[in-house]
């Protein structure tokens, strides 16, 4: 009996801990980077009344009979989950996400925190908890020594950087590829065109603005001779032919009507004779590409009569764009056939400003192409004339501005013949547009210098460049221009200087040394320097490596826990690198207070590493990491610490009484 009073005090003991440990993080619920703790109870010991027995013969097998005797706390652990962050913008105050611990030191011991409220002391010393200095590595002439020691952390807050000569200079942007030169050119105002056939195939008529597509259609409505309405429609196939439209037509008569083509016009005729009530019109159904054909319509040109067949006939023909191997006897310009010995006279002027004069004589059986080389042997390669979609076109071989004229005048023999010739439509070349871009570099003393690059268009993709110097007395060494040529989609396709040379190099004139400069204007073949695109030019310096003197204005802490120090010139720095800690054990740990941790024999040693490395979490800058601490579940637990403390103290008074019954037994 009196042993179950030592096991309900145990368990008052054991939950009175919980308690105090639940307190404990409660209070705590504000602290920066504290970590919460949890207890776990074990049995104390079991006493054996009865061991278990096997199965013996007819009688079945014994479990043990035992008796515990209280409860004790098995551990006290800290809980080292990530604690929400809060944002300070105090560039000092940091934060780990994830695992690992800010190493700091009095220069004797070293101590662990999670909590990263730092400040700057007056001899530039990086402080956290009871003033003791953060560990990491410090930066050499900017950089980082790999395998370097840890150390106090130590920014020099008197620092000069001293001035770097420009080395290199990267540009970035677009050269306007519509500023390239122009060639003018010169584009008769009419085609020449031929008559058509039934066979003629209907994506060629010259009425075709924009070709048709499959299941186009063309509505074919009218009357038929005896008044009976008529409407069908005809739905274009690639290929299709005038034929194929005319037996839409004939089909959709009925047989009333023939067709044909007639220099170039649909030819409706009745099948009977007599007072005929027929009539057809022709409407376009665009069936959304954008297709084009214009229809003309049909006139009455024979009344029916009893002797009589009615005709109606379309008011304008049908015509085909004429090509390089069109005779001259085909074409529908010709109202009157010509005869050998006719001329078209060809004047102008080329480019330069000099006349012109020349013939071509007309010889049975010459095509369009004979008038063309004609006309090229005037030019004498000044500018080219060709034929395109049945115009005569003449380009200047040379770009820009141009005072290239023709004119084109037919002389007949006196035989009547004619021929409408064509006047001309004049796009005028245009001169090129160059692009400037000016900067500033420095030279070994830290003095700036303008520097003016200018690009100069030479058509098919291709620039020139060249670098001027503003600065009096700076003259010009080497490699101050060169050719910058692009792929047709405007990718950069290679980049040279003149004379093979590898960088610009100019004398500052004032005693500081030469600088030697280093153009980069992208990858080849990539888009990520300059390019040539149709979107005006945008061409600027992203990046050079030159600067002058200048002192430490403020620092700031990248997520690897570089600490990068800016200065008055505008460059920055590395000046160091915080030094994380972990261990195989963290829980293992010794607190101290003031948010520090020591090793003990069972957290395992410390090892150290960068952020974002070996496991080890980042840092985030201007921020804190709240305490973990959840205080709805350490409610839910001090409630169960809470009835466990009194279960067990009702177990302890429970057993005074039945003791008590126990002695008032013998009184009686």
């Amino acid at each position: 009996m009196i042993s179950s009073l030592f096991s309900g005090l145990s368990g008052v003991r054991s939950c009175q801990t919980q308690l105090e440990v639940i307190g404990n993080n409660i209070s705590n619920t504000n602290t920066i980077g504290f970590k919460a703790g949890r207890v776990t109870f074990n049995d104390i010991f079991n006493q054996t009344l009865h061991s278990a027995k096997n199965l013996s013969g007819k009688s079945g097998g014994i479990n043990p009979q035992q008796l515990g005797r209280g409860v004790k706390v098995g551990s006290i652990d800290t809980i080292f989950t990530q604690g929400s962050l809060q944002f300070t913008n105090k560039n000092t105050d940091l934060a780990i996400v994830g695992n690992g611990f800010f190493t700091l030191s009095d220069g004797v011991n070293q101590y662990f925190t999670r909590a990263g409220a730092f400040d700057i002391d007056a001899d530039g010393y990086l402080i956290g908890a009871n003033d003791l200095i953060a560990q990491g590595k410090i930066a050499t002439n900017g950089i980082i020594v790999p395998g370097a020691s840890m150390e106090d952390i130590r920014l020099p807050i008197d620092a000069k950087l001293p001035p770097q000569t420009t080395t290199m200079i990267a540009l970035q942007g677009n050269l306007d590829s519509s500023l390239s030169a122009t060639t003018e050119i010169h584009t008769a105002a009419d085609a020449f065109t031929k008559a058509v056939s039934t066979e003629t195939a209907v994506n060629e008529l010259v009425q075709v603005h924009s070709a048709l597509d499959n299941g186009d259609k063309i509505v074919i409505s009218g009357s038929r001779n005896d008044g009976t309405e008529v409407s069908a429609e005809y739905t274009y196939t690639d290929g299709d032919t005038l034929k194929n439209i005319l037996d839409a037509i004939e089909t959709a008569f009925g047989g009333d009507i023939t067709t044909e083509i007639v220099d170039g016009r649909i030819v409706i005729t009745d099948t009977t004779v007599g007072e005929s009530k027929t009539s057809i019109n022709l409407s376009f159904v665009d069936q959304g590409a954008k297709s084009s054909i214009a229809l003309p319509s049909f006139i009455r040109t024979v009344e029916g009569t009893p002797d009589t067949n009615q005709v109606h006939t379309t008011t304008m023909p049908f015509t085909a764009v004429a090509d390089i191997n069109t005779d001259f006897e085909e074409l529908s310009e010709v109202t009157e056939a010509l005869d050998d010995g006719d001329q078209i006279q060809i004047t102008g002027v080329t480019n330069d400003g000099t006349p012109i004069s020349a013939t071509y004589t007309y010889t049975s059986g010459d095509t369009l192409q004979n008038l063309l080389d004609s006309i090229n042997t005037a030019f004498d390669g000044t500018a080219i004339a060709a034929l395109i979609d049945g115009k005569i076109v003449l380009r200047d071989m040379t770009p820009g501005t141009s005072q290239t004229a023709i004119n084109l005048s037919f002389i007949d023999q006196g035989n009547n013949s004619n021929i409408k010739l064509p006047s001309f439509n004049t796009v005028e070349g245009t001169n090129s547009e160059s692009v400037d871009i000016t900067f500033n570099v420095f030279d070994s003393a830290g003095n700036t210098h303008a520097i003016t690059i200018n690009f100069s268009p030479n058509g098919d993709n291709n620039w020139s460049w060249e670098v001027s110097i503003e600065t009096l007395d700076a003259t010009v060494i080497s490699g101050k221009s060169g050719v910058v040529t692009f792929n047709p989609d405007g990718s950069l396709s290679s980049f040279n200087y003149d004379g093979g040379l590898t960088a610009f190099t100019f004398n500052p004139g004032n005693g500081a040394d030469e600088v030697s400069i280093t153009l980069d204007f992208g990858s080849l073949g990539q888009f990520d320097g300059i390019t040539n695109l149709p979107s005006g030019s945008t061409i600027m310096v992203a990046e050079q490596d030159g600067y002058p003197a200048g002192v430490l204005e403020s620092f700031n802490i990248d997520d690897a826990g570089v600490i990068h120090g800016v200065f008055s010139n505008g460059a920055t720095q590395v000046l160091a690198q915080l030094t994380l800690a972990n261990f195989s054990n963290p829980a293992g740990l010794t607190k101290i207070g003031e948010n520090l941790l020591i090793t003990s024999a069972n957290s395992g040693q410390a090892y150290f590493g960068d952020p974002g490395t070996e496991g080890l979490g980042l840092i985030s800058s201007g921020s804190l990491e709240l305490s973990n601490v959840a205080l709805a579940e350490e409610f839910t637990n001090m409630i169960i610490a809470q009835r466990g403390f009194q279960a067990n103290a009702n177990v302890i008074t429970t057993t005074d009484t039945i003791l008590g019954d126990i002695i008032n037994l013998k009184r009686g």
